[in-house]
């Protein structure tokens, strides 16, 4: 019987690994095309310090997700599982409904499609963000009239609900600063925003 050929694991394993142990010959990379994840991809003029606060201010709508999802996790309540479905059915509208009106994004965004959506219409963060906002305003003030709480919680609440409405406009603010949605995408995508959070809180509620 001729003897097995023996193989080496040693040079498998630096073969299967090559290309990230060894830097690639140049022109290689610029073979393929690449492209940030757009969904987290904010952009703001250097030296801007207005449009870094409101860049942060645009990143907003991931971080009530996140919290969303951690809540969803920890508590399990239906009333948060309800607000997070809410949200994600929010996000399928506003996606065909960019299909559907394709009407495209500011001038000065248009030379950088490659790095996010080319169509503007409705605003997906001025949506998200109102939605969020009224199913919340909604809830709080729901609690806040229940017999006996006291006064100083109903105060309490309202500053709440006033803070979230804040909040709203600035996220719906910075995407016409930083260049990009007009001013009649983020109307349209607050007023649907508001519109599906009633939708939504009355279908939980009732």
């Amino acid at each position: 019987m001729p003897p097995l050929p023996s193989i080496n694991s040693s040079s498998i394993m630096k073969s299967a690994y090559k290309h990230l142990i060894n830097f690639p010959p140049s022109g290689v990379l610029s073979d393929s095309i690449y492209r940030p994840l757009s969904i987290t991809f904010i952009e703001y003029q250097e030296g801007d310090k207005l449009g870094f606060i409101l860049a942060w201010f645009s990143m907003l709508p991931f971080i009530y997700i996140v919290s969303l999802c951690t809540l969803i996790l920890f508590r399990r309540d239906i009333q948060t599982i309800m607000y997070f479905g809410g949200f994600f059915v929010s996000g399928i509208i506003n996606h065909y409904l960019k299909i559907t009106f394709k009407q495209q994004r500011p001038e000065r965004t248009r030379d950088r499609v490659d790095f996010y959506e080319i169509h503007g219409m409705p605003s997906g963060h001025a949506q998200s963000f109102f939605y969020f906002m009224t199913y919340m305003a909604i809830f709080v003030i729901l609690k806040s009239q229940m017999p006996g709480s006291p006064n100083i919680r109903s105060i309490r609440h309202r500053l709440f609900v006033l803070g979230q409405f804040i909040a709203a406009v600035l996220v719906a603010y910075s995407r016409v600063y930083l260049y990009y949605h007009t001013i009649a995408q983020v109307v349209v995508g607050g007023c649907l925003g508001i519109i599906l959070g009633c939708i939504c809180k009355i279908f939980t509620h009732s």
